[in-house]
């Protein structure tokens, strides 16, 4: 049979070359390891990250792929063009060793891509698209927001939406986006939450916008079924508050995501408030109120949460605080029970022991969390790289696996190739072409959801984007694929 090789770059993942780290021990817990990577911030390593770029208040978010962090740097106040904002800079770090790769300068339609915050979001898509999304003020619900795909070589940026607000008000700060920004391979879906009460109804505001599949940057409607996208939420924890204050973050809750339907719940989470779990009629359906004794709720002002699956295991990590001198901008691991219930929240570690640093970015307040997989070691043990970045006071990166996983025993380039063989979809039947060993079938969360041996299918549990992971003549198969 033809064999492909792997990558190199994705078999050589081993212990980081990045000289420090935090210096701290986290024992390990209910199976599961925590080691950080590397570390670059005010507590480690001061006088190198004060002398660098992203040490900046206007740096505010960052995100990763398999081999990279990209942290998006906005030009300062005067220094852009006729004294205005100055251009949009993304620094590229690498993920596994904290060394600087390159800086790549964003340009629209040839020109620098300028103005207040005008990158104050930066993610990916479902499909690997690096996109980003600009502060929008948003005063009287009369404007749009923009989001664009980055070219990751060139900076270049497309257009990928212009989304009226058709009358719903609230600035936006930092937006969420799951499916393909394309909508070549399926539907899309962006959210936001409004960082202030809305001046002329009083409430605060979610906003939801939805691109089909096969549309185009100006396909993209309003997501509630009210044909607005706008919707008002009522109800908050702390359950005194009545908005969700500045700085507002949403994330979209990637295992319940359906690309025929869209989003089915979201995390909102502000100044006021901490992150709580919504369902798209604004009812309240989980929050902080519902932990056991031995979990720390987040600092008020701090917001940040990321879902994530090590082998059969949930995990939210969640922003501690923030810079108020009694915390310095840590994250903390728990695992969760199957349907990521905060009731279960079990915390595993505060990373890093002694913080990220506790100097004000001057009011922004969303704490990056994020995570990516790494290869499964010779032994079949799973691991994730996990990203934790606070604005003006640095990022750290952790390996969170279980127990046993050895990075350097992950096989070699002999043992680790890809087999020739086809994956497709036929109804609601996941195909391979040739028998495998295994055939296992992921949700976007990381959660297995099927798994079957010595066969051709497997029936999917449902409608949905899945990542499909088989094993043909010894060699890994891996595809998304979209059963309708």
């Amino acid at each position: 049979m033809k064999k492909i090789l792997l990558s190199a770059s994705l078999l050589m993942l081993s212990t980081a070359a990045f000289a420090v780290t935090d210096g701290q021990t986290y024992n390990p817990t209910d199976g599961f390891t925590c080691e950080n990577v590397w570390v670059f911030d005010r507590v480690h390593t001061l006088d190198d990250y004060q002398a660098s770029a992203i040490c900046s208040t206007q740096s505010r978010t960052a995100t990763i792929d398999d081999k990279n962090i990209y942290v998006i740097v906005n030009g300062l106040d005067g220094t852009g063009t006729d004294g205005g904002y100055g251009q949009a800079v993304i620094h590229v770090y690498d993920l596994l060793t904290g060394a600087f790769v390159k800086q790549v300068p964003l340009t629209l339609d040839g020109a620098a891509y300028e103005g207040q915050l005008a990158a104050n979001t930066i993610g990916f898509d479902s499909y690997g698209h690096l996109f980003v999304a600009p502060y929008t003020a948003n005063g009287d619900g009369s404007g749009s927001l923009q989001v664009y795909i980055v070219d990751k070589e060139t900076g270049a940026l497309t257009l990928a939406g212009d989304m009226s607000f058709m009358g719903g008000d609230g600035r936006v700060d930092y937006v969420d986006v799951v499916g393909d920004l394309t909508g070549a391979e399926s539907r899309c879906d962006l959210m936001a939450t409004a960082s202030v009460a809305s001046a002329s109804a009083g409430v605060a505001y979610v906003f939801w916008w939805t691109l089909p599949q096969g549309g185009d940057a100006a396909s993209w409607a309003a997501g509630f079924n009210t044909g607005l996208p706008y919707l008002a939420i009522n109800s908050y924890y702390p359950e005194t508050q009545t908005n969700f204050g500045n700085a507002c973050s949403t994330t979209i809750v990637r295992s319940a995501w359906d690309p025929e339907s869209g989003v089915q719940m979201f995390y909102s989470d502000g100044n006021n408030t901490l992150s709580t779990l919504y369902g798209t009629d604004g009812s309240m359906i989980d929050s902080f109120a519902s932990v056991g004794e031995g979990v720390v709720q987040p600092a008020a002002g701090t917001n940040g949460l990321h879902e994530m699956t090590i082998g059969d295991q949930n995990f939210i990590v969640y922003s501690e605080g923030q810079y108020d001198g009694s915390h310095s901008c840590q994250a903390i691991v728990t695992t969760v029970d199957a349907d990521f219930a905060f009731s279960s929240m079990k915390p595993l570690w505060t990373v890093p022991a002694d913080g990220l640093g506790q100097t004000s970015d001057t009011g922004t307040r969303i704490h990056c969390i994020t995570s990516a997989a790494l290869p499964t070691d010779a032994n079949g043990n799973e691991a994730r790289v996990v990203l934790s970045f606070k604005c003006y006071n640095g990022m750290a990166v952790y390996r969170v696996a279980e127990e046993g996983y050895d990075p350097n025993n992950l096989g070699g380039v002999e043992e680790n190739v890809v087999a020739a063989a086809n994956i497709t979809v036929n109804g609601d039947v996941i195909a391979v072409s040739e028998t495998a060993e295994t055939i296992e079938v992921y949700n976007v969360a990381g959660q297995k959801v099927a798994q079957v041996e010595n066969t051709t299918e497997v029936a999917a549990p449902a409608t949905g984007l899945y990542i499909v992971k088989a094993v043909v003549d010894g060699a890994p198969v891996v595809k998304k694929v979209i059963v309708k």
